[in-house]
């Protein structure tokens, strides 16, 4: 089945015991959110730094 990541596993959870009430701690949904969040691009500071990422992008060629 490979490496899945808790919300992957819990909505499995759900699926197959649909009568059951699942939820993750808060702890580990703030775990979640930080680990999405390392995971994103910084945000652009400067006007530069967005008109560059504007031409290198998909959506805008």
């Amino acid at each position: 089945m490979g490496r899945q990541g808790p919300k992957r596993i819990l909505e499995m959870a759900r699926s197959v015991h649909l009568e059951a009430r699942i939820a993750l701690s808060p702890a580990l949904e703030r775990r979640i959110q930080r680990e999405k969040r390392s995971n994103q691009p910084l945000p652009l500071v400067s006007i530069d730094d967005m008109m560059e990422s504007m031409e290198f992008h998909p959506v805008f060629k």
